[in-house]
């Protein structure tokens, strides 16, 4: 920037509306917030990235290999993916780190975040299949997805499971009306899922009995719900109440631990609200929740826009609508890790945007 200047061309214009959605209501937040420095060293984060977002856009516009980036994730992701059921099955991974009692790990030792990451990075993973299947004698490689979903599975998040669900529903969607698989084709390859699945819940026992309890969410009374939902029902009261101590601006990142424990709001410390939506209405208040929301359905409209155009930009937007997703319940949706992730994968998509738009003229 310093030797090209802040230049925001047309393909980053909504990027930066998106950014300051998300950096302005931080910075509101700041006034009145619990824990002031850690709003503000949030705020930073994203405001860095938002200015590293103008220039990826405008170079890619200009530069981009969209194959070696997506061959490049996925050669990443079945890397770890043979890391990960290497893990489960020998007892351990490539690095020594043990599988946990709540499901396999891989890359991230104790963290169980694994499954997460995966489901979204998903359409990557499905699009460099997909291209090269396409090749003469390349059909077999979709069997790779098998394992891959495996590991989602074998995980033991519900969040995963279900993101990975949406993402991969709404992929083999654009997969049919692209014209790039058949009926047929699709009956099989929802077949391999249910296999990978079917196969996850064979060989773990845990995962069999994490599935039912799962399915007590839907008895019908708070205590069997609350108990299904990992106990989701209770945190998201403790998170409405003190989001009623400032309903406008907000009680800034990362408030909720300790702050919903010691007002008495839950009966237990349990880290975050569990749902991006609610996480951003607590830390930002009324005013960024409402810009949250219209980056989302922004966000969503560039997928929807994929969709009918039979455009091959639907995966990244797939990528940041699911990490953008208002009922994401697994993260913080200020965290460190889960920002940078979710600003990266906005950043690709807006930066594959460009350059398939620079291509077409």
């Amino acid at each position: 920037m310093r030797r090209t200047g802040l230049h925001i061309g047309d393909d980053s214009r909504f990027f930066v509306w998106i950014a300051v959605a998300l950096v302005v209501p931080l910075l509101l937040s700041a006034i009145g917030a619990y824990e002031i420095t850690k709003t503000l060293l949030t705020a930073l984060i994203f405001t860095l990235y938002s200015f590293a977002g103008v220039y990826v856009i405008r170079r890619f516009r200009e530069q981009m290999d969209i194959k070696l980036m997506l061959y490049g994730i996925a050669g990443i992701l079945l890397f770890w993916t043979a890391d990960a059921l290497l893990q489960y099955f020998r007892g351990a991974n490539l690095f020594g780190w043990p599988v946990q009692s709540e499901g396999i790990t891989g890359i991230y030792n104790r963290n169980v975040w694994i499954g997460y990451t995966f489901a979204h990075l998903a359409p990557f993973f499905f699009e460099s299949l997909r291209r090269w299947a396409v090749k003469p004698g390349r059909k077999w490689v979709w069997l790779l997805a098998i394992p891959f979903v495996m590991v989602v599975m074998l995980s033991g998040r519900r969040a995963a499971w279900i993101t990975l669900g949406l993402v991969s529903s709404i992929y083999l969607i654009w997969l049919i009306r692209h014209g790039d698989i058949k009926m047929r084709h699709a009956l099989v390859g929802i077949v391999a899922f249910v296999v990978a699945i079917g196969a996850s819940v064979a060989i773990s026992p845990g995962l069999e009995q994490r599935v039912q309890t799962t399915m007590h969410a839907f008895s019908g009374t708070w205590e069997a719900a609350n108990a299904g939902g990992a106990h989701r029902l209770e945190v998201w009261k403790g998170a409405w109440l003190l989001y009623k101590e400032s309903p406008i601006t907000g009680v800034g990142a990362h408030a909720y631990d300790p702050v919903v424990f010691e007002r008495g709001y839950t009966s237990a410390k349990y880290g975050h609200t569990h749902l991006y939506g609610l996480d951003v209405l607590l830390s930002t208040g009324i005013i960024g929740f409402v810009a949250f929301m219209a980056a989302f359905f922004y966000l969503c409209f560039k997928l929807v826009q994929s969709i009918k155009l039979d455009q091959p930009t639907l995966p990244v937007w797939l990528a940041a609508v699911s990490i953008m997703f208002p009922l994401n319940a697994h993260w913080s949706f200020y965290a460190p890790r889960p920002a940078s992730l979710l600003l990266m994968l906005v950043i690709l998509a807006f930066a594959v945007a460009a350059h398939h738009r620079a291509n077409q003229t």
